[in-house]
């Protein structure tokens, strides 16, 4: 669309326009994959690294129009050095999604710091299941996200129910915030 371009524009002119001149552009999702890695090589800036977080082929809630999403990024991921996936699926997916080349796209999984958690005593383990009203017997399964209608909590709450039904003494927990 027209506003879209002039804002590849500006970003472009932006870009030029930095000192000292920039040597890498990193986007982040569709968007600022898009505008981001044609501005940056409008720019002649060298390194153009973007970025997918989503099985494209499987995403059937799109917010992007559907019927644009896939040519724009198939035409527009040639324009980027790497292209970051948070899971070896992802990087699958996205490769056969936008026709990217299997060099360009790296795995640089979700971390979490293991060092920087701490262990529940057995007490403080004992407070905390009777502070959500859960018996030491029951198995608790949880899932900590942004609450989105694209974190797709209804296959989580499929599956729990699922589970339930042999496992009776399980209990789901989601933690977030959000729309949801």
């Amino acid at each position: 669309s027209l506003p879209f371009c002039s804002e590849i524009i500006k970003l472009t002119l932006f870009l030029r326009g930095l000192r000292p001149r920039a040597d890498l552009v990193h986007c982040w999702l569709l968007y600022a994959n898009l505008a981001g890695a044609i501005a940056a090589r409008l720019a002649n800036i060298p390194l153009v690294v973007t970025s997918v977080r989503n099985i494209q082929s499987a995403v059937n809630y799109n917010y992007y129009d559907p019927r644009w999403q896939r040519a724009l990024e198939r035409a527009t991921a040639p324009l980027a050095n790497a292209i970051t996936a948070n899971a070896p699926a992802v990087a699958t997916d996205y490769k056969a999604f936008a026709r990217a080349r299997a060099d360009q796209v790296v795995t640089v999984p979700n971390g979490v710091d293991v060092e920087a958690l701490h262990r529940l005593s057995a007490e403080e383990r004992v407070c905390k299941r009777q502070a959500l009203g859960l018996s030491p017997d029951d198995v608790v399964i949880g899932t900590v996200a942004r609450l989105a209608k694209e974190k797709d909590f209804e296959t989580f709450l499929r599956a729990v129910a699922g589970a339930r039904e042999n496992l009776p003494a399980l209990h789901s927990v989601i933690v977030g915030e959000g729309p949801l």
